[in-house]
């Protein structure tokens, strides 16, 4: 995908060479997400845990306390902060007191992540962002190659960083939660509607299946194949039609897969 700098101009496929029996089959060329350069930051001193208690079957409070005692161990000053509703994340990103020093580690999953960033976005905080990855569905963490606890700590302890696009949605006016008839969300990894939304719905219906909820969730999506008119502005360009996906996506695997 090429960029002006102003948004996408042009995404370009290549031919599948992942089978032979299908013609005409084409993959997109995935850009590499974390392109930048690593940066050498400063010592971590302070680390902000932004816990989401719930994610992956209620497992990240105990991530979280096994965080907050391996950053002790190595002399750095932790906070913990837990959430107990859906978006809360993101009021207590935004009430953070932050130095540009600190990081903000999020113990939880895509959502979290997501809130997080909403959250520090909502006030222009210039700390860094770390993961812990407690959910079940970790795409940005699968990308990243994190692969346990003990590789997120030691990431954030080396105070590395490289910077990443995040994507801004301006919702429609009315929505729950919503300040003046605004609501605005960042997104480090991806934004769907349609079938993504209505399948993520009825996955968290079925949080105890862990995460193969995702594929059930996506299964009844398709099958019900709902399909919604809108209108599609690319560029300056519109489409207007009846459609059952839109995926904008920053990070190459999504709820993991």
């Amino acid at each position: 995908m090429a960029s002006s700098g102003n948004g996408p101009t042009i995404i370009e496929f290549l031919p599948d060479l992942t089978t032979k029996k299908k013609k005409g089959v084409h993959r997109p060329v995935y850009a590499n997400v974390f392109a930048q350069e690593v940066t050498q930051g400063d010592e971590v001193k302070v680390i902000h845990l932004m816990v989401n208690p719930y994610s992956g079957k209620k497992r990240g409070e105990k991530i979280a306390q096994q965080a907050k005692n391996a950053f002790e161990a190595q002399s750095i000053e932790v906070t913990m902060h837990l959430s107990s509703y859906s978006g809360e994340l993101i009021e207590l990103a935004a009430n953070l007191s932050t130095q540009p020093t600190d990081v903000v580690a999020v113990v939880g999953g895509d959502g979290s992540l997501s809130e997080v960033i909403t959250g520090l976005m909502q006030v222009k905080s210039s700390c860094r962002v770390g993961l812990i990855p407690a959910g079940t569905g970790n795409s940005m963490a699968n990308d990243l190659k994190i692969s346990s606890t003990e590789e997120a700590i030691s990431r954030i302890c080396g105070g590395n960083y490289q910077l990443l696009d995040l994507a801004k949605v301006d919702m429609v006016a009315g929505l729950p939660g919503s300040e003046n008839g605004e609501l605005t969300r960042y997104s480090a990894n991806l934004v769907t509607w349609g079938l993504g939304v209505d399948s993520t719905i009825r996955a968290e219906k079925m949080r105890w299946m862990g995460p193969m909820r995702y594929d059930v969730g996506i299964l009844l999506a398709i099958m019900a194949n709902n399909r919604r008119h809108a209108t599609l502005t690319i560029d300056g360009h519109a489409i207007e039609d009846d459609f059952t996906l839109f995926l904008i996506q920053n990070s190459q695997t999504g709820g993991s897969l």
